[in-house]
């Protein structure tokens, strides 16, 4: 069984079609293959590429992964067959898509934060009322964190547990939804 060294997309693309490559469109019927399975086995043997088009060269079926894996910079996929397995190598990139997710959620994180808090405020001033400074504080930790504990809460507030429990109170339904229980929930604001 012979072994095949690693061909990048490009190199599959750029090869000329001889006697020992072929190219076939994925949507080929599997008895159309017989023809060039025969000509290989009664010559030198070779390899069919199945999935690239025989007139555009174009990759037929992995094209969309192809574009996404390039647009994040990664190295391109390389093919190998073993006898009649094909095996496609596919670089590990949740690293650097992880990293720029990260890297655009932290840009827009601050001001989204904001806007929600601003939201709020400008909700309570159309109904009339007004949120005190330390409710404002409380529903800017929850939108930093919304597992945050009343306990966390009164120490970076500097109010007591009591204080932040009845603020809180007296959002919760207006601004504030638990979701879960106490201990393993979270909270939500609601606009």
């Amino acid at each position: 069984m012979s072994v095949l060294k690693p061909q990048t997309i490009k190199e599959i693309q750029n090869r000329k079609e001889d006697q020992t490559f072929d190219c076939k469109s994925i949507q080929i019927e599997p008895k159309a293959l017989a023809v060039p399975i025969v000509a290989f086995a009664n010559a030198d043997g070779g390899v069919i590429a199945i999935g690239v088009s025989d007139k555009t060269r174009k990759i037929e079926g992995v094209d969309r992964m192809c574009r996404e894996l390039e647009a994040t910079g990664a190295p391109e996929l390389s093919f190998r067959t073993d006898g009649f397995i094909l095996r496609i190598s596919v670089p590990n990139v949740a690293e650097k898509v992880a990293e720029k997710v990260a890297e655009k959620v932290a840009e827009k994180l601050p001001e989204k934060r904001q806007r929600l808090i601003d939201d709020i405020i400008e909700k309570t001033k159309l109904n009339g009322a007004k949120l005190s400074e330390n409710k404002i504080k409380i529903l800017r930790l929850i939108t930093d964190d919304p597992y945050i504990s009343r306990s966390d809460i009164a120490k970076e507030t500097g109010l007591s547990e009591t204080s932040v429990y009845r603020n809180i109170e007296a959002m919760r339904g207006k601004y504030l939804r638990r979701v879960g229980p106490d201990k393993g929930g979270f909270w939500e604001i609601i606009i």
